[in-house]
């Protein structure tokens, strides 16, 4: 079994995915961050 096997077969396996996201993943969905929008924080 290969690796992408065996990770697919651990989801479907899985009760629950969770996936923790940072601003890094709000960043790549195009959100804008409070401070972007007030000079006095940049």
């Amino acid at each position: 079994m290969t690796k992408i096997e065996e990770l697919v077969q651990h989801v479907k396996d899985a009760d629950a995915i969770v996936v923790g996201a940072g601003s890094g993943m709000s960043n790549a969905a195009g959100m804008n961050f409070w401070y972007e929008a007030r000079e006095i924080l940049l």
